[in-house]
């Protein structure tokens, strides 16, 4: 089972937990980590576009990777639609 996180409300937080469940998953042999890995890829390139300007003042691109990703690895293992 994936371990519980908490509500992310930063981008590294984001990524922070991520992390967390990619080893989890690496260590039980857990698929979701797949789909863990690729959040991990998009939030970490999303992080660099915050801070490079790419997306302005960010606040937008910001808002929409703070999904919790317990909540999303959660909905797609129980065939659940992965809105927030």
């Amino acid at each position: 089972m994936i371990p519980a996180i908490p509500q992310a409300t930063t981008l590294d937080e984001v990524i922070e937990y991520l992390t967390q469940i990619i080893n989890h998953s690496i260590e039980e042999n857990d698929r979701a980590g797949y789909f863990a890995a690729l959040y991990y890829k998009v939030t970490v390139r999303v992080k660099q576009g915050v801070e490079s300007g790419q997306f302005g003042d960010g606040k937008i691109s910001r808002g929409l990777t703070f999904i919790s990703p317990t909540d999303i690895l959660m909905r797609s293992k129980n065939g659940e639609a992965a809105n927030p």
